[in-house]
């Protein structure tokens, strides 16, 4: 099954076109995730759990993780969104 097919489901099963952005500029995150590992993976996990029912997807910035653990972090968001 091809991305737009698998969209095209989500859209119709979520009734909604609404994309996430995911664009967790570490410089401008809550207090909250600072400490956290990875703290733009604790953020957008914070973001997808929020909004994940109301999504047809999650489109991540990758110029916002552009260094090691945002890379990391990317990996985790996308395995994450994936599992909504």
């Amino acid at each position: 099954m091809t991305f737009f097919e698998r969209l095209g489901g989500r859209i119709r099963a979520r009734e909604t076109v609404v994309s996430v952005g995911l664009d967790p500029d570490p410089d401008r995150l809550p207090a909250t995730v600072q400490d956290a590992d990875l703290p733009r993976w604790a953020f957008n996990r914070r973001i997808i759990d929020a909004t994940h029912e109301h999504a047809a997807c999650f489109k991540p910035n990758a110029a916002f993780y552009e260094d090691s653990d945002g890379w990391r972090a990317l990996r985790e968001t996308v395995a994450y969104a994936h599992g909504k």
